[in-house]
Order: C-alpha cells, then sequence, then structure tokens
C-alpha cells in the first residue's frame, strides 16, 4: 500500500446490496416522462442505531448515494455502539402515524423499506399505511433481533408482519437467520 493510499473499501452487506440494486430500479421505474424532473423519494421506516450502522442512518446513506431523497420514519430508538444493543424504546403509534401522515402529504414514497418495527402496533399502522399506497414499491428487510442477539421485534409484531407486510412486498432482504 502507497503512503497515504486509502484501504480498499469494505464490501456491500447483502441485504444493502440487495436494498439498493431493487430501489434503483424502482425509482427508474417510478419516474415518468411527463412528470417534473425532480428527486424520486424514498422512506426508510426502521429504527434509529445511535451507533449509526444499521437503522435509518444506513438506509438514509444509501438513498443519497443513489441520487433519491430519503425520508425517515422512525419505529424505535436503540442505545447501541458497535459492541451491541442495550435497550430498545418503541415509538409510540400515534407518533408514527402522525409522521406517515405528514410525509405522505408533502413526500410520497416511489418506494418504502422496512427494518426494525419493534411491536405490532407499529407493524399494523406500516401495512395500513402499505394498503393505501398500492403503487409504492416495498423492499421489506424483516429485522427481528440485532446481530448482538437483542429482539427488536416482538412475536405479535412478528405475526403481523408476516400476514400483513411480506405479501406486499416487491423485494425481501433478510439475514440468514431471519430467512429460517
Amino acid at each position: 500500500r502507497l503512503s497515504g493510499a486509502r484501504p480498499p473499501p469494505r464490501p456491500l452487506q447483502p441485504r444493502l446490496f440487495a436494498f439498493a440494486a431493487a430501489c434503483a430500479l424502482r425509482v427508474a421505474a417510478a419516474l415518468s416522462a411527463t412528470a417534473p424532473p425532480r428527486a424520486a423519494v424514498a422512506w426508510t421506516i426502521a429504527g434509529s442505531d445511535s451507533s449509526a450502522g444499521a437503522g435509518v442512518e444506513a438506509d438514509l446513506a444509501t438513498f443519497r448515494c443513489l441520487g433519491v431523497r430519503g425520508c425517515a420514519v422512525v419505529t424505535a430508538l436503540t442505545a447501541q455502539s458497535t459492541q451491541g444493543v442495550k435497550a430498545v424504546l418503541p415509538t409510540p403509534v400515534e407518533h408514527l402515524e402522525t409522521t406517515i401522515a405528514t410525509l405522505e402529504a408533502d413526500l410520497p414514497p416511489a418506494a418504502v423499506k422496512t427494518g426494525a418495527l419493534a411491536t405490532a402496533a407499529t407493524a399494523r399502522a406500516v401495512a395500513a399505511f402499505l394498503e393505501r399506497t398500492p403503487d409504492c414499491r416495498v423492499v421489506v428487510d424483516p429485522v427481528i433481533s440485532s446481530t448482538s442477539g437483542k429482539r427488536l421485534l416482538d412475536d405479535a409484531g412478528l405475526a403481523a408482519l408476516t400476514a400483513e407486510i411480506l405479501p406486499r412486498a416487491d423485494v425481501v432482504c433478510p439475514n440468514a437467520p431471519e430467512a429460517e
């Protein structure tokens, strides 16, 4: 390695690559030749990672790389670092629904990517939003637990995700344990 040279880039996480590919394809399809030129809008509906290694922070960075305007609907706040998740505070569903309605009125998405949903109430609110936006492309990353093993979706939430959100997905990109 030459002095001052940058280290080689890290490979993309498989789920990040799947989302990036799906988002790029879907955004291109969503833009109409008759629509005024503007950046496509994609939403991330996920938890906030205080270490910025995942969640809405990572999704928004991916959107920026793709030239897509990103909006965030935060489903939970986490206290975490590279060592693991210490605590999870779900967003009250009323606040989540207000965030969705506020963004929906001004910045409707061409694509939505879901991540950690935390609770059944959150999963049902997201499912209701997806039901009323049938033309929106949906990428589901079914985050159930953190890498360190902290549960990020309760059992009732998993049932709601499985019954109400997965059938609506265009792309599902689970980690290996979640796929099982």
